[in-house]
């Protein structure tokens, strides 16, 4: 029995490689020994190059480093801030400064002065104490002090580096010796300060008179000297004796406390 005669069949494959967008015609040339001529087949195919990503790998670089610096510099931050807020050093308070004199009735100034601090973060009270010497209720070692609050008759002025409270008062010659207490609060800090305030009155009458009036050779003389609305009692009357024709010195009599 004869075979019947075996056909064959080929197939050949290609890759092609387009760099861009756009039509792309291929041929395939055939050339067998019996065609008088290569036979060729052509196909048009429209290429798409892939999409781009919207950032390259320079920008997303760029990007993650900038995110990345300015999440570290933002918990540095913070952690200097927190730092600032509870280790920073208290502020500095001064002590009750007061004019040197306070007359009875005239208008004097108690002041204390705040450093090292924001003016938001101060509260000043100022209070005027006194012996409790007519209260009801009195500690059998320690005399008691009752407490007038002062707060609302105080002001605040600020520089930006100094903040000065300054309390205002008008005493009389009844609260000599009382004492006044300036509080500051700052941060969750307290700081006390406290003052005595002397009253004073200048004495307004002066006047020396004689006894007799008119003085005579050999007769007794009495002088006196006269002082009149002066506080605190303690007083110095010094007599002096002036001799114009023995000298330009005053010479010391006697003195009267």
């Amino acid at each position: 029995m004869q075979m019947a005669p075996t056909v064959y069949a080929a197939a050949s494959h290609c890759t092609p490689q387009q760099s861009r967008d756009g039509e792309m015609r291929i041929i395939c040339q055939v050339d067998h020994r019996t065609y008088t001529r290569p036979h060729n087949r052509s196909v048009i195919l429209t290429v798409q190059a892939p999409s781009q990503p919207l950032y390259n790998a320079v920008t997303l670089i760029a990007v993650t480093s900038a995110i990345s610096l300015l999440m570290v510099t933002s918990v540095i931050g913070g952690t200097l801030l927190l730092y600032m807020y509870f280790c920073k050093a208290p502020p500095s308070v001064s002590e009750i400064s007061q004019s040197g004199i306070i007359y009875a009735q005239v208008p004097s100034e108690l002041k204390c002065t705040i450093q090292g601090a924001r003016q938001r973060e101060i509260r000043v009270k100022w209070f005027k104490l006194r012996s409790g010497a007519d209260s009801v209720v009195e500690s059998e070692s320690i005399p008691l002090m009752v407490s007038e609050d002062l707060s609302e008759e105080a002001c605040l002025h600020s520089d930006g580096k100094h903040h000065t409270s300054v309390l205002t008062v008008c005493l009389t010659v009844t609260e000599d010796l009382n004492k006044y207490r300036c509080i500051v609060l700052c941060r969750g800090k307290t700081f006390n300060r406290e003052t005595t305030v002397r009253v004073k009155v200048e004495p307004s009458f002066l006047q020396i008179s004689s006894i007799p009036q008119i003085p005579k050779v050999e007769r007794l003389l009495i002088l006196c000297c006269r002082v009149e609305n002066f506080y605190p009692q303690d007083i110095n009357l010094e007599w002096s004796r002036n001799d114009w024709g023995r000298g330009p010195h005053c010479h010391t009599l006697w003195t009267i406390l």
